[in-house]
């Protein structure tokens, strides 16, 4: 029983040493990955205290390994922003949680640097929680590009919808994305009531269709086009506007098109007006028992009746040219 009971215990300690080595080789195994990862790794016990940071992170935090470790990784977290995370992994850690928020660092040197993070918790036995095991990422310049793109995107959408001039976006689906104030007020529509509908199918009817559709084809195939068009308003009413149709350009691939619209109704009927009274006037100056002629600015005569041709015995090309 002796040498049976002294065998068992030597093959414990060869098992027990043999599951030491492998669990030293794991950790190794982690240490080297992570030390080479380009992310920030960390563990911490319950409690916040960090047991293991890896050199990306002491890097996105300013701090060297000794003033991090513990609780000293959140003199690295911005004062802003340090209650606010506290409380958050106080909650997960009451919960047995994930961790994933975003904060910043702000390092002895003044940069601000922004990071999330993902922390899995470490249960022991009995579902006890053990530790957190975490990886942070600098996310610095997206949350610059974000911003600027929200710039941007606010000052395009001001500039968009100040503009005077009716514009409206259709992808190349044929579907309207986008338009402005000046679109909606000029043709009646909500932005609701334009969703799923191509431009043509909005404004064109069946005398106009195969007019707008040509267009919509010049457009797709890369072409800036501009004409005179009728367009038709909610109501039904036709409205004279310029067109203009400019291919939306993505990556050298057309994506779509963008229509910008000028009502030129009131241009139009006072360019017809101007023409009806020109042609009345001639009418009546036709008929006229006296000589009639139009001189403009610097003298020189523009227009003259039969009657003052009769009068002078020139033509017309004569009275026009000599005065």
């Amino acid at each position: 029983r002796v040498v049976a009971r002294t065998r068992e215990l030597e093959a414990e300690v060869v098992e027990r040493t043999r599951a030491e080595a492998a669990l030293r080789q794991s950790e190794e195994l982690f240490r080297t990955l992570s030390e080479a990862a380009p992310i920030g790794i960390y563990r911490s016990d319950i409690n916040g205290n960090a047991s293991y940071i890896n050199r990306r992170l002491l890097e996105m935090m300013g701090l060297q390994l000794e003033d991090a470790l513990g609780k000293g990784w959140q003199t690295a977290v911005h004062p802003q922003d340090r209650d606010a995370l506290l409380r958050a992994r106080e909650t997960a850690t009451q919960r047995l949680e994930d961790f994933h928020p975003t904060y910043r660092f702000l390092t002895p040197e003044g940069v601000e640097r922004w990071v999330e993070v993902v922390a899995k918790p470490i249960l022991a036995e009995g579902g006890r929680l053990d530790s957190y095991i975490g990886v942070i990422q600098d996310v610095t310049e997206r949350r610059n590009a974000e911003e600027r793109l929200r710039e941007q995107t606010t000052y395009l959408n001001t500039l968009l919808e100040g503009c005077p001039i009716a514009i409206v976006a259709e992808d190349q689906d044929g579907r309207i994305q986008k338009s402005n104030r000046a679109f909606r007020e000029l043709f009646g529509y909500s932005q609701d009531e334009m969703e799923g509908k191509s431009i043509d199918e909005l404004l064109s009817g069946e005398d106009e269709r195969a007019d707008a559709r040509s267009i919509t084809q010049s457009v797709l195939s890369g072409q800036i086009v501009q004409e005179v068009a009728q367009r038709r308003h909610k109501s039904g009413v036709q409205i004279d506007v310029e067109v203009y149709g400019v291919p939306l350009v993505i990556d050298g691939v057309v994506r779509g098109q963008i229509a910008l619209y000028q009502n030129i109704s009131e241009r139009l009927q006072a360019q017809r007006a101007v023409r009806e009274s020109e042609e009345r006037f001639r009418t009546l100056s036709a008929v006229a028992p006296v000589g009639i002629a139009l001189l403009d600015n610097s003298g020189k005569v523009s227009y003259v009746n039969e009657h003052y041709l009769k009068m002078t015995g020139l033509t017309a090309e004569e009275a026009i040219q000599d005065g």
